[in-house]
């Protein structure tokens, strides 16, 4: 069961396990989960036990790091929702043999836009490319598929152009985006439309107030409604002029993949025709897609959004009204660095509110590790990763169980453990113990370095071994009392089998605890 072990060791109060963030290490292993995604290293570590005033370089440190790449592409899936399990487009389309796995095929589709906004983010570019690039990312996979320069004989993810006139308008001109977000012949891409004003300006029509008294013909002709009626243009005044601009990517036939990958510059002028409005960005006429673009980078509420967006990110909450001054000491700070990235996370990174210096009412102290975090912190010590024939588990079959977002049935991560995520977790935490052990006992650069098969309670290297777990994979100081928990456990597993069995049972009890999947 999930906190079976050691829960005792954490200060709850009413249920909630709070952590004092003052303490270095607490601080140093939620800087590396949050931009890294995983934990940090025993080097870094008793680097910040000997002298903590290193802390704050160790930041621009990690901000550096190649890893938050890798992680900003989970953290922004969690808003943009495009690693999708599913497109209406399927890899048997293509004849291609390695597109056997639909893991891969999805991943790679879904992977794109938010790979060219993570590149913009960690390469600290402005934030406007992200509406501007002429360019975006792809693998072999997408290349094989997409009408790109993709470089010959490279392989992974390198920076590509479109070959099929697309327009200069980043994410907006990428194929992963919109095979996501479809649309057809009756929403005429206003769907995409509200996509891009939740996305790219934090206006959500869902949250609107709705009038159900529309006119008494809107069913018999509901363009004129849409173009005349109040309760309607509500909505529509700015949803249409937006929507009219998208015919580009408007496709004939939904899944033909003929249709799916290239843009269709014949089709720009369709949006006038099809929904009787000519393109604009709210109330201001644009004669292109790339027009478009250049709107939306130089609107006020596109710099608010975009700080909004990571403020929810890193702060693992829904922003309200309430934090509109605290939002726009952060805009300041984005404006200040000239729209990048880096200078925003790092200001929401070493905020009061994060490091738990002002506690805010309703909001969670600790979060919990997401299913990438989990994965990624102990890859370095497990050569196994745990899957079946459809892909990783915790990134696909298991990936909402385990509080993940999918993008179709789950659009927020979780942010209370539950049964099932207990159950999830504890099945891995056994798996992920097994396989530690099994690749061996005293390895130079394994997580088990200290000790062997026949190490003994009384040896000092077993207690360096529990010192060096618990700092380790839960960032705390090591007490006595702790020690002897875990020693004892450690001695109840080994009576009934090898040495081996009990330092199984010492990994996966401590995956599971509350101190090594929150933080």
């Amino acid at each position: 069961m999930m906190w079976l072990f050691f829960a005792c060791s954490s200060n709850q109060e009413g249920g909630e396990v709070t952590n004092d963030y003052s303490d270095p290490l607490r601080l140093l292993r939620r800087w590396s989960l949050d931009i890294r995604g995983t934990l940090p290293s025993m080097e870094e570590i008793e680097s910040i036990r000997t002298e903590p005033a290193r802390l704050d370089a160790m930041l621009d440190t990690m901000l550096d790091d190649p890893l938050w790449e890798e992680s900003l592409v989970h953290s922004l899936n969690e808003q943009w929702h495009t690693r999708v399990n599913l497109f209406s487009v399927v890899p048997d389309e293509f004849y291609t043999g390695d597109y056997g796995s639909w893991y891969d095929f999805n991943r790679s589709v879904g992977d794109e836009p938010l790979r060219l906004m993570a590149h913009i983010a960690t390469n600290d570019l402005a934030w406007s490319e992200v509406v501007l690039a002429d360019y975006s990312f792809a693998n072999e996979r997408l290349a094989s598929m997409y009408p790109t320069d993709y470089p010959e004989g490279e392989s992974g993810w390198q920076k590509i152009h479109y070959l099929d006139g697309r327009p200069p308008v980043g994410v907006l001109a990428t194929n992963g985006l919109w095979w996501r977000y479809i649309t057809d012949s009756l929403n005429m891409n206003r769907m995409r439309a509200a996509t891009m004003m939740r996305l790219l300006l934090c206006d959500d029509l869902l949250a609107r107030p709705i009038s159900f008294e529309a006119s008494s013909h809107a069913l018999e002709d509901p363009t004129s409604a849409l173009q005349q009626d109040l309760a309607c243009l509500n909505c529509h005044a700015s949803l249409d002029p937006l929507a009219s601009a998208l015919f580009g990517f408007y496709w004939l036939e939904e899944g033909n993949p003929l249709e799916a990958v290239a843009y269709h510059p014949e089709r720009e002028l369709l949006g006038e025709q099809y929904i009787g409005v000519s393109p604009g960005w709210y109330g201001t006429p644009v004669h292109s897609l790339a027009e478009l673009g250049l709107a939306i980078s130089q609107d006020p509420r596109f710099h608010q959004c975009t700080t909004q967006n990571f403020a929810e990110i890193y702060l693992r909450r829904k922003m309200s009204t309430l934090d509109h001054g605290m939002l726009q000491e952060h805009v300041a700070a984005f404006l200040d660095g000239e729209q990048r990235i880096k200078a925003l996370v790092r200001n929401i990174l070493t905020s009061d509110e994060y490091t738990n210096r002002i506690l805010i009412e309703g909001a969670r102290t600790l979060r919990m590790m997401t299913p990438h975090q989990l994965e990624v912190s102990l890859q370095t010590w497990n050569s196994h990763q745990w899957k079946n024939t459809h892909g990783p588990l915790l990134d696909n079959d298991y990936r909402s169980m385990v509080g993940g977002v999918d993008g179709l049935s789950t659009y927020a991560p979780q942010l209370y453990p539950s049964t099932t995520t207990a159950l999830t977790i504890m099945r891995y935490a056994q798996f992920t113990g097994m396989m530690i052990v099994e690749d061996g006992l005293h390895l130079e650069t394994g997580m088990l370095r200290h000790v062997d098969e026949s190490t003994t309670p009384s040896e000092a290297s077993f207690v360096a071994q529990l010192n060096h777990l618990r700092l380790q994979l839960h960032g705390i100081e090591p007490t006595e009392e702790w020690r002897s928990d875990i020693t004892d456990l450690w001695t109840t597993c080994t009576d009934t089998d090898s040495s081996k069995l009990g330092w199984t049972c010492v990994l996966s009890a401590m995956i599971q605890d509350i101190d090594f999947v929150s933080y």
